[in-house]
């Protein structure tokens, strides 16, 4: 993946422009309000909000699709709806406090939220003892375990709602049929990967047939994703 096919994708905005979107969100004058690009965010522009002691964090969504694969598009209004239910189920995620859609300040929408303190897992993991590891490691267990308690009958992935799956089998491989389709459309070469990918699916049809018993999913749980602070587990 080429990193300036992903710069290209996210939507960066003028302090002007931020600081209109902070206007309508809260109300609020912005003569003092600090603005500050982060990092983070492989496809969205992420930024810090500082107006005197508050600190809040605008997430603004993609422009264009350049260097998004198929199956990553269109998730923005997913990922806000995420944030809500983690909400209700009381894990700790950052709370959506403004949602724009209108696309009236800025070509995409965007979404303001908490700010959450705390030390990247991944930054500091070579830091932290093997005692806070394998705490943290037993919160986030456990977070994930509440997260997969949301039973369900059919699910979809977020880029496509549409698109509704009953069982294991059907859902990797319409993923995987989206991977190799991107893969064709870049010009690559990687005949031989598709069919020992289709020929191991086809000999796991069956397990993956009978995985009846469908949850919600926390696939993005890598350590980047993580904020610890005294052992106290936040998720990005």
């Amino acid at each position: 993946m080429e990193e300036n096919k992903i710069v290209k994708a996210k939507n960066y905005l003028s302090d002007e422009i931020v600081k209109k979107m902070y206007e309508k969100a809260f109300n609020k004058n912005t003569d003092d309000v600090k603005i500050k690009h982060l990092s983070g965010g492989l496809k969205s522009a992420v930024y810090l909000i500082e107006d005197g002691k508050e600190r809040i964090v605008l997430k603004v969504a993609p422009e264009n699709s350049i260097g998004i694969i198929t199956a990553d598009k269109n998730t923005f209004n997913y990922e806000i709806q995420m944030l809500k239910l983690m909400e209700l189920i009381d894990i700790p995620t950052p709370k959506v406090l403004f949602y724009d859609d209108s696309c009236t300040i800025c070509s995409t929408s965007y979404f303001f939220m908490t700010y959450l303190k705390g030390s990247n897992y991944f930054e500091k993991n070579e830091t932290i003892t093997d005692n806070d590891k394998r705490q943290i490691e037993y919160q986030l267990g456990s977070i994930c375990k509440k997260i997969a308690s949301l039973k369900v009958e059919r699910f979809h992935i977020p880029s496509n709602s549409a698109k509704i799956f009953k069982d294991n089998y059907e859902f990797i491989t319409y993923l995987f049929e989206l991977l190799f389709e991107d893969a064709r459309i870049s010009g690559l070469d990687i005949d031989d990967t598709i069919n020992n990918i289709k020929r191991i699916l086809e000999s796991r049809r069956i397990e993956l047939v009978n995985n009846v018993k469908l949850s919600l999913s926390a696939i993005d749980l890598w350590d980047g994703n993580i904020l610890v602070q005294k052992v106290i587990l936040l998720v990005l």
